[in-house]
């Protein structure tokens, strides 16, 4: 009736969650469990005040165990506790990370998570310690689907009771790329739901791999290009706000890597170039006065160059892979200035309908 589809928890008595503000008005109920109305069921008329009072819990899960968040300062965030065997309890921080972060925030509702905390972040819990040495890949529905050392099996306190932050941020909209000549390259920015901004990442642990992710979240199926160290693309406004990935380069969602959360100015920053096309070149456009025009620079073996000998169906491939329909015009002679780097390219031949 309440748009859940099913019941974890029931309980009758002494009122649990409080015995309310008025008198109980039915009882006695006799339901099979498949109607879809309570008043479907049969019970009885009772006009009476009264502490034995009816409780439940629903999940969006058929499963023995449900999840909720504790003293958080938002309903986004808390201590991971966890219903189990019809008690509540929490989770050993052994093992905890962003993917198993992830798991416990689509089941709470949330698309996914920004951070995992350890050491009792959100202060310490009480009742059973359920779980420890969780183990999830990220992509699961539910923590009942991840390895984990057995319920009840572990030997931590709840000094070491996990937490989690959750977003309800869409992920595409958490990475960005500022601050390159065309939108593909980059310096790479997430959103940081704390501030409301968008940070740098620190490069450590920064490699084509992560990039590769990256590149897939923003639309682009390859990454060809990526550098970490002195900002190429420029520090930014504000502190660097995650640090050391890994990804092994397969994943949907650089939230399903490991990283750890780091708030701090540096000038030691990601960047990427991002490609439709699986090659070791991409074209890019410079110096012109819209993103539609410019100064055609090739990137091969980890170098921008130029190239020469041009003509209008060579210029109409290059719009082609820009992303463009066609070229209207194809310069020579620096029209849009003199470039840098080697010079890749001579006596470029299209017939006009290369991809």
């Amino acid at each position: 009736m309440l748009g859940y589809p099913y019941a974890i928890y029931a309980r009758s008595g002494s009122g649990i969650y409080g015995s309310g503000s008025w008198y109980s008005v039915a009882y006695s109920f006799g339901c099979s469990g498949t109607e879809n109305d309570i008043y479907d069921c049969t019970f009885q008329d009772y006009y009476s005040s009264t502490s034995s009072t009816a409780a439940a819990i629903c999940s969006a899960y058929p499963l023995s165990i449900s999840v909720r968040l504790a003293n958080g300062s938002h309903p986004a965030e808390g201590r991971v506790e966890v219903y189990f065997n019809n008690t509540w309890g929490t989770v050993c921080d052994e093992g905890w990370d962003i993917r198993d972060a992830n798991v416990v925030c689509r089941m709470l509702g949330f698309p996914h998570a920004i951070d995992a905390k350890s050491a009792a972040f959100f202060g310490e819990g009480a009742g059973p310690v359920w779980l420890s040495n969780l183990q999830c890949s990220g992509n699961e529905s539910d923590i009942s689907e991840c390895s984990h050392s057995g319920w009840g099996v572990q030997n931590c306190g709840h000094n070491r009771d996990i937490g989690v932050v959750c977003t309800e941020h869409p992920q595409t909209q958490d990475i960005r790329l500022v601050d390159g000549q065309h939108p593909a390259e980059g310096r790479v920015e997430m959103y940081n739901p704390n501030t409301g901004l968008y940070g740098a990442i620190h490069s450590s642990g920064w490699d084509l791999n992560v990039a590769q992710v990256v590149c897939r979240m923003l639309g682009y199926p390859y990454a060809i290009y990526t550098r970490r160290g002195s900002g190429i693309y420029g520090s930014g406004s504000w502190y660097s706000i995650a640090y050391s990935f890994g990804c092994v380069g397969t994943e949907t969602s650089i939230y399903n890597c490991t990283f750890y959360n780091y708030y701090s100015s540096t000038t030691y920053t990601a960047a990427i170039v991002c490609s439709a096309f699986p090659m070791s070149i991409s074209v890019r456009l410079a110096d012109g006065s819209h993103p539609a025009e410019g100064r055609v620079e090739v990137y091969y073996n980890n170098t921008w160059g130029c190239d020469e000998g041009w003509d209008i169906k060579d210029a109409h491939v290059i719009c082609r892979m820009l992303g463009f329909h066609h070229a209207v015009d194809a310069k020579s002679a620096a029209f849009f200035g003199e470039g840098a780097g080697p010079v890749w390219l001579t006596n470029l031949q299209c017939s006009g309908n290369e991809s």
